[in-house]
C-alpha cells in the first residue's frame, strides 16, 4: 500500500496514511432520488501520527455538510443508549457534584437532551450545546436549556461571560474537528477543580475487532488515552481517570481536570501499559496490520452476499446507522445485495442510503416477514435489537454481523 505523508491536525507533525476507503459521501446524507446528481463525496482516508499518537481522518469535511436543520440521529430513539445517559447523569450527581453549591453543568454535543434532561429534571443548572437544529429544538421542548451552535474557544469564552464558569462539562459519542479549539474552550470554561468527561468509542476495540464501520466523516479522530492525554495537556488538563463502558462495542470515559487538582488514580496507568505494550497502539505498524484486515473483512462480505443472492435469498439491512455508509460505500454493496434498510427513524424513510442508494423503509412490526437474512449495521445494540426481534429468529431468520468477524 502507498503511503503517503500530511501535517497532523493537532501537533503540525508528519502523519503517516495507513489505509483509503475510498470514495465516501457523507454519513448521515440520507437523500431523496432528486439529489442524486448533486451528492457529495471526498476520501475517507485515515493517517497516525506518531508525535502524538492520534489516528485521524486526512480529509475533513465542513462541520456545516454534517451538523444542521436535517441532522439524522436522535439519542432517544435507543432504549439502550437512553439508560447508558441516565445511568451517566446520575453517576455525575451522586459522584461528581456533591457538596457544590448551585452547580453548573454543561454538554457539548447534548443532541436531543437524553442526558440533561435528567439534570432539569433535579432543577440543577445546565448548558446543552448542539450544532443542529432540528434536534437543539426537541430538547428545549423537552425542558432542557439548549444553545444551538458549534463548540470553540469563542463560544467558551461567550458561555462564560453569560453564565459563569462550569462544574463539569461532558460530552459522549461526539467528535470535533477543531480539537485544539475544543481543549482551549473547556479549560477556559472549567472552574479550578471542575472536571471534564470525555467519552468516545475506543481506538483499542476499533482495532481489535476491525470495527472500521465506526471511522466516517463525522469522526475527525478515533481516540486512545495517549492522544487524549497529548491533546489536553497542551491546555493545561490531564487524564486523572479513566473507565472502560460497554457502548460502541467498547468505549473509554476519560476524566480530565486542570494538572495537579485530582489525584491522579492507578486506572490510568493501567490502561497506557495496555495501549503500548499490549495493543502497541502507539506504533504505525499497528495501523498498517488493521488496513490489511480491513480488506480482508470487505471481501469475505461481499463474497458472502453474493453467495446469498446466487442462492436466491433476500437480504435486507436493519437499521440505517452513519456506519453502515462506510460499510456498503467500502464494499460497494448497493440494492442488487441488500434489497432494502429497515429504520425506525422517520427523518431517514423514504430517502436511500448515502452513496449506494439503498432506499430506507418504514419499520413495520411484521418487517421480517419479507427477509431471509439481516445484515445488522447497529451491532453495537445487538443485545437490544435481539431481544426486540425475538420472532425473526423463532421464524427461521438469520442475522449478518461484520465485526469482529463475518458471522
Amino acid at each position: 500500500m502507498c503511503l503517503s505523508r500530511s501535517k497532523c491536525k493537532i501537533c503540525s507533525q508528519e502523519v503517516q496514511q495507513v489505509l483509503s476507503f475510498g470514495k465516501m459521501p457523507i454519513a448521515n446524507g440520507f437523500l431523496k432520488a432528486d439529489d442524486f446528481h448533486q451528492e457529495y463525496f471526498f476520501e475517507l482516508a485515515c493517517g497516525f501520527c506518531e508525535h502524538c499518537k492520534t489516528f485521524q481522518l486526512l480529509h475533513q469535511t465542513d462541520p456545516s455538510q454534517m451538523f444542521h436543520e436535517q441532522y439524522a440521529f436522535y439519542t432517544s430513539t435507543s432504549r439502550y443508549m437512553s439508560a447508558h445517559f441516565e445511568a451517566m447523569a446520575l453517576n455525575y450527581i451522586q459522584h461528581w457534584l456533591p457538596n457544590k453549591k448551585d452547580p453548573f453543568v454543561i454538554e457539548l454535543g447534548s443532541n436531543d437532551g437524553t442526558m440533561l434532561k435528567h439534570f432539569a429534571e433535579r432543577g440543577i443548572r445546565h448548558l446543552g450545546i448542539e450544532a443542529s437544529q432540528n434536534v437543539a429544538e426537541i430538547a428545549r421542548k423537552n425542558g432542557v436549556e439548549t444553545r444551538c451552535c458549534f463548540f470553540n474557544d469563542t463560544t467558551a469564552e461567550e458561555i462564560k461571560q453569560n453564565y459563569g464558569k462550569v462544574d463539569l462539562i461532558s460530552v459522549a459519542n461526539v467528535h470535533f474537528s477543531n480539537m485544539n479549539e475544543v481543549a482551549k474552550g473547556v479549560s477556559l470554561l472549567l472552574k479550578d477543580h471542575g472536571i471534564f468527561v470525555f467519552e468516545n468509542p475506543y481506538l483499542g476495540n476499533i482495532i481489535k475487532n476491525v470495527a472500521y464501520d465506526q471511522i466516517y466523516d463525522e469522526h475527525a479522530f478515533i481516540f486512545g488515552l495517549n492522544s487524549v492525554s497529548n491533546i489536553f495537556e497542551r491546555e493545561g488538563l490531564e487524564v486523572f481517570h479513566v473507565e472502560a463502558q460497554e457502548t460502541h462495542g467498547g468505549s473509554i470515559r476519560y476524566y480530565l481536570c486542570h494538572k495537579g487538582k485530582h489525584s491522579k488514580r492507578s486506572s490510568v496507568m493501567e490502561l497506557l501499559h495496555q495501549e503500548n505494550d499490549v495493543l502497541n497502539l502507539n506504533r504505525v505498524e499497528t495501523y498498517r496490520t488493521f488496513a490489511k484486515n480491513c480488506e480482508q473483512r470487505q471481501q469475505e462480505l461481499v463474497a458472502l452476499l453474493k453467495k446469498l443472492q446466487a442462492e436466491g435469498k433476500r437480504v435486507v439491512g436493519y437499521a440505517a446507522t452513519a456506519k453502515s455508509t462506510t460499510i456498503l460505500n467500502y464494499c460497494s454493496i448497493g440494492p442488487k445485495l441488500i434489497s432494502c434498510i429497515y429504520d425506525t427513524t422517520p427523518i431517514k424513510q423514504g430517502k436511500y442510503s448515502p452513496g449506494m442508494h439503498i432506499p430506507i423503509k418504514p419499520y413495520t412490526a411484521d418487517w421480517y416477514k419479507t427477509a431471509d437474512y439481516v445484515v445488522l449495521f447497529a451491532w453495537n445494540h445487538a443485545k437490544e435489537i435481539f431481544e426486540k426481534e425475538s420472532e425473526f429468529t423463532k421464524n427461521g431468520g438469520q442475522w449478518i454481523l461484520f465485526t469482529p468477524q463475518i458471522t
